[in-house]
């Protein structure tokens, strides 16, 4: 190339450099931020039933999950609002030396901006929005859903401490009798078979104790794996299983249950599919691309300027499929609206007359065949002390005591697991707090 060309290229190279350092020096950069260790749970020996919650909503693993989907979603909000770039042409053309005339050097620069037309870009950020509001939800929905399972998990920690100290009230109990037996057969009161019925039900009562104590470590680590741990580092719940109040009528609950978040969620869903069908009819308006530019020829005064527009014909293509597929989806989410209203009230109906039904057994449970079941064993604990008489009577008599209380524990447990799913469902408690 001629020495006296070089100029003039390096000026539209160093015009193109300038423009594209402009552009980068207004883009959006990210830096690196210093890594932070995590933090570690500090979980009390005593934990509460708020104390567990406050720990999964801080380290639940699920919850992270939801947290890094709401970020994303707002970066796609940020990235619906850009317009298009605009596009740089350059060109260089060299006619090839003929007739003795030197080749010549042809140069055209053009910027081209593509314009979105239809509202296309607004549309866009309106859908993003929503998917972002809809991010949120489902972080907050997720969150209740934490809550409520730390609740269920909870009562099954209180039910099974409680199952383990039944187990050894009646092993206790068995075994202060087998030392009263011992005295009675060495008196001769008492024979040595009657000694090793004795024995045979404290095996078994040792049995059940065992396997009571696994169901709990088994519990207590399904409850702390909420919060991530590996292993419970708690001693024990501190919390009441017993009833919490008085249920409202069936139609309270179904009238509080149309303010539940699943109810906005469903809106917002419906709002979505709205949202792509304007996208998508936006997108059967073409879009508009504008040149200006400058050629020129090297060693001339003369330029010329140029002007381009583009548009696409929307011939044959007006985007009828898309649209089509976006009306059809907010016709389904309609459809799955109505359906999911359906079942939460089935749900919501089951969910209140169960509770219901376990508020009844340990009401029975607790004030009349618990307290008969009492009076009993101590009637053949009295017998059976002042004449050695009955003693498989004061046996089964203690252990049925020991699966009525057991029963009734088991009740307990369902009536706070079945509360704390209700309340998930209608979003806000059933029974008001003092």
């Amino acid at each position: 190339m001629n020495a006296r060309r070089v100029p003039g290229l390096a000026v539209v190279m160093v015009f193109t450099l300038t423009l594209g350092s402009g552009l980068a020096s207004g883009a959006e950069t990210e830096t690196e931020t210093p890594a932070v260790p995590d933090p570690v749970p500090q979980v009390p020996a005593r934990l509460t039933l708020d104390a567990a919650v406050a720990l999964a909503l801080d380290f639940s693993p699920d919850l992270a999950d939801s947290s890094w989907q709401v970020r994303a979603a707002e970066g796609r909000e940020i990235q619906a609002g850009k317009a298009p770039n605009t596009q740089l042409d350059l060109r260089l053309s060299r006619l090839g030396e003929t007739g003795g005339v030197e080749d010549v050097e042809r140069r055209r620069v053009v910027l081209r901006q593509p314009f979105e037309l239809g509202g296309k870009r607004r549309r866009r950020v309106d859908l993003a929005q929503i998917e972002g509001r809809l991010a949120d939800w489902s972080h907050e929905a997720r969150r209740a859903e934490v809550s409520a399972d730390v609740a269920v998990r909870f009562a099954e920690v209180l039910g099974a401490q409680r199952r383990v100290e039944l187990c050894r009230e009646l092993v206790d109990y068995i075994e202060k009798l087998h030392a009263a037996a011992g005295r009675m057969v060495e008196t001769g009161s008492l024979g040595r078979m009657e000694m090793q019925l004795i024995v045979q039900r404290l095996g078994l009562a040792r049995i059940d104790s065992r396997r009571a104590e696994a169901d709990l470590a088994a519990d207590r680590f399904r409850l702390a794996a909420i919060w991530g741990s590996s292993a419970p580092e708690f001693d024990e719940v501190v919390g009441d299983l017993e009833s919490a109040g008085p249920i409202p009528r069936i139609d309270a609950v179904l009238e509080m249950a149309k303010n539940s978040p699943a109810k906005d969620l469903w809106e917002a869903q419906l709002e979505r599919s709205q949202a792509e069908l304007s996208l998508a009819r936006s997108g059967a308006v073409p879009d508009l691309e504008v040149g200006l530019g400058v050629a020129w020829q090297q060693d001339t005064s003369l330029r010329d300027y140029l002007l381009d527009l583009e548009i696409d014909l929307p011939l044959f293509d007006r985007n009828q499929g898309n649209i089509r597929a976006a009306q059809s989806e907010v016709s389904r989410t309609k459809a799955r609206r109505d359906a999911a209203e359906a079942t939460l009230a089935r749900r919501i109906a089951n969910l209140y007359y169960r509770l219901s039904e376990t508020e009844a057994q340990s009401s029975i449970l607790g004030n009349e065949v618990i307290p008969a079941a009492r009076t009993t064993v101590e009637a053949f604990r009295l017998g059976f002390l002042g004449q050695a008489d009955g003693l498989v009577d004061l046996l089964d008599s203690r252990r049925d005591l020991a699966e009525t209380q057991i029963d009734r524990t088991d009740t307990l447990v369902d009536y706070r697991q079945t509360l704390a799913e209700l309340e998930y469902i209608i979003g806000q408690p059933l029974i008001p707090t003092e």
